[in-house]
């Protein structure tokens, strides 16, 4: 396995989210790498029908945040 450049356990020596969202920023990571609900670096990206990705944590609750779940894109 070639692990030459992990975020989460290079440079860091921590995978503690926060940690590894900083330093993602700090590299300049693409914003496309951040989910645009949580704003933190995307660990399970999941594709959704309209094709946007979100972080799979994120959009589960976002369905799930109103009484009946939310149905329409955030």
């Amino acid at each position: 396995v070639n692990r030459s450049f992990c975020l989460e356990d290079s440079l860091l020596g921590s995978s503690a989210p926060e940690a590894v969202d900083e330093l993602a920023r700090k590299l300049n990571a693409p914003e496309h790498f951040f989910c645009p609900i949580s704003m933190e670096l995307m660990r399970v990206p999941t594709l959704i029908t309209s094709g946007q990705t979100f972080e799979k944590q994120a959009i589960s609750d976002w369905c799930r945040s109103c009484e009946g779940g939310n149905l329409t894109c955030p």
